[in-house]
């Protein structure tokens, strides 16, 4: 009964650490996902190769062309769009 009630014990441990590692994992791979699809969508390159980091240098949208631009849920309350 002893050996028995040992063996199921340890059972249930290794799969309690299966699970950590595995949940672990999974943590780490969706935090890469997200964290490279947020620094994604701060930078965008121009046709000339350049790339530009709004956020950093500060928008100018003096010349842009943004006939293409999908603007909805933009919030443009504190831009210069002279």
């Amino acid at each position: 009964m002893v050996d028995a009630l040992g063996k199921r014990d340890r059972v249930w441990i290794e799969e309690l650490i299966s699970n950590a590692i595995h949940s672990f994992f999974l943590m780490l791979v969706l935090t890469a996902l997200l964290t490279g699809s947020v620094v994604e969508a701060v930078s965008y390159q121009k046709t000339d190769g350049t790339i530009v980091h709004p956020i950093l240098n500060g928008a100018d949208l003096h010349n842009a062309n943004l006939c293409h631009a999908i603007l909805s849920g933009a919030v443009l309350s504190k831009s210069h769009l002279h």
